[in-house]
């Protein structure tokens, strides 16, 4: 799945014309989006999300309701007046761009159009209602990229700024590996940046009680940070334990020098110059400078 930061997605439709009715606080939460050529066109995932909720009532029409996470956060977009139901379930997960319904106008609409909604940041915990919904409901136009791969009709005025570059997602975690620089956080939702430094822009966050490798670590705002990738960074908070690489190996019966040397990622020769020729069970070798 593609990471676009918390405050970007796209236009959720195929075929997007103006805005034929915007938002307006305390009265329309959310914005109208109408059609060019295809009426019944395609509604599309603003982002990568998971749907949270979905069906009918006389005054939205069919509904669907996506949750998009950010860590211990999330924002919901909303779409309804669609055709007929979502074609997505409760559960799923749906990528920015995948197809969720059809445009339509059923329950209180007077035509064909899009009614679409999107929160602020909201507890991740929080469960959907339509008075929350309306509760953090803000102005999604600040919030809506195109992109020619997914809109592909018409492109209004109101939205002429193109989808960035997605942000590379979070190293993924790893298992312990003693011949390896890695850090385990035992606390839930420490962030991770593009550079090392309290200022720097948010990618996510690390796993509780998970495995990382690090490939180099600085000091700055106070703070020991690592690097977990190239543009990712974690800041060495107190709940944050560094296990480094051992330097040392004890053999054990059965052990053969290359079974040593594949171990910990070195040549024969590099084992042999730090330690002696003639190695026996129970002792203990320098594996790394």
């Amino acid at each position: 799945m593609a990471n676009y930061g918390n405050n970007v997605g796209i236009v959720p439709l195929t075929d997007a014309a103006g805005i034929t009715q915007g938002f307006k606080a305390g009265k329309h939460y959310g914005i109208d989006i109408g059609w060019y050529k295809e009426k019944y066109c395609n509604i599309l995932a603003w982002q990568d999300g998971q749907v949270e909720a979905k069906g009918y009532y006389s005054d939205t029409g069919y509904y669907v309701v996506l949750g998009h996470y950010y860590g211990s956060s999330k924002r919901w977009t909303c779409y309804i007046h669609m055709k007929q139901a979502a074609c997505v379930n409760v559960g799923q997960k749906v990528s920015i761009g995948q197809k969720i319904g059809i445009r339509g106008t059923s329950g209180n609409s007077t035509g064909v159009h899009l009614h679409f909604y999107l929160t602020k940041l909201i507890t991740k915990t929080k469960a959907f209602s339509f008075s929350n919904l309306k509760q953090y409901a803000i102005d999604p136009r600040p919030y809506m990229y195109y992109d020619p791969g997914f809109n592909t009709i018409y492109i209004s005025k109101d939205w002429t700024k193109k989808l960035p570059a997605p942000i590379p997602d979070v190293v993924d975690p790893v298992s312990r590996d003693i011949t390896k620089d890695q850090i385990i956080c035992h606390e839930a939702d420490l962030r991770v940046r593009t550079a090392p430094s309290l200022s720097a822009e948010k990618l996510g966050h690390l796993l509780k009680d998970k495995y990382y490798n690090y490939l180099d670590s600085r000091q700055t705002d106070g703070y020991t940070w690592y690097q977990l990738a190239p543009g990712q960074w974690c800041a060495g908070i107190s709940s944050l334990e560094v296990l480094p690489a051992n330097v040392f190996y004890k053999v054990i019966e059965g052990d053969t020098i290359p079974a040593i040397c594949e171990r910990f990622g070195i040549s024969i020769e590099s084992l042999v110059n730090m330690n002696p020729a003639i190695i026996q069970p129970g002792d203990v070798l320098k594996v790394k400078e």
